[in-house]
């Protein structure tokens, strides 16, 4: 064999035959860099196919979780309205004669100042690409930007929601654990057993006339508008992903 390439090579360097075997040797090599090529494109290709797979395997789960997550913040906004509702109701109590409130009425309302209704989405996967590298496989430049901001636009809605907490657990549920029989309250919430109502009554006349309860009233009514604004804006920002997963899953 090595006889025969030595032959070869022999007779490309006989007179007339340089130009042929500079040909012959040109092609080679364009054969070569060619093939290296494909290689390197079907490896490309092969690459991307999979980035793509695991994208679409992402992008799905994301999707799964905001969809779960719409529909927890969508009932939190139900109850969040509720309580500025009755918060509203119990304004108005403070200009009526308190011997003409109905006591049961009263318990109803004050719920809204003694428990504060949380949101816990399902942030698990979004996290996980957020602060690693699968952000970069998210190839639509806007949906990868708006789910880098999902953990700033959470924290805006938390500390709210924070803010919220403490004030009705460090200064509302004190003043009514002084002034009010808790039995009266709770036995207005939905519970699978009923405690039943409290032998002693809560005093409306010096409670609505207190200024303590009003202060308490009118702060807790003011965090209580801004926690519903500010989760109205999570529950936009969350409907924003959705659409622009959808629209990515359907290219």
């Amino acid at each position: 064999m090595l006889f025969i390439f030595r032959k070869l090579r022999r007779s490309f360097f006989q007179p007339g035959k340089l130009k042929t075997y500079i040909a012959y040797a040109f092609g080679e090599i364009v054969l070569i860099v060619v093939g290296i090529l494909i290689a390197l494109q079907i490896s490309d290709w092969n690459e991307a196919r999979k980035n793509r797979a695991t994208e679409i395997e992402i992008l799905s789960n994301l999707r799964k979780d905001f969809v779960s997550n719409q529909e927890d913040i969508d009932r939190l906004i139900e109850n969040v309205s509720e309580d500025v509702d009755e918060l509203e109701e119990l304004s108005r109590l403070l200009h009526l004669d308190p011997k003409s409130i109905d006591e049961a009425m009263f318990d109803g309302l004050i719920d809204s100042l003694m428990f504060s209704p949380e949101y816990s989405p399902a942030d698990g996967v979004i996290n996980s690409v957020v602060h690693s590298s699968n952000l970069s496989l998210v190839s639509d430049q806007e949906l990868k930007y708006h789910l880098s901001q999902w953990p700033s636009k959470f924290g805006d809605y938390a500390r709210i929601e924070r803010v919220r907490y403490e004030f009705l657990h460090s200064a509302a549920r004190p003043y009514f654990y002084e002034h009010y029989p808790s039995k009266n309250y709770r036995s207005t919430l939905t519970n699978p057993i009923s405690i039943g109502r409290s032998r002693h009554s809560g005093n409306l006349e010096f409670i609505l006339s207190d200024l303590k309860f009003e202060n308490i009233l009118v702060e807790g009514t003011g965090m209580s508008r801004a926690y519903l604004r500010i989760t109205k804006d999570l529950r936009e920002y969350q409907a924003l992903l959705l659409n622009m997963l959808d629209e990515e899953l359907n290219k």
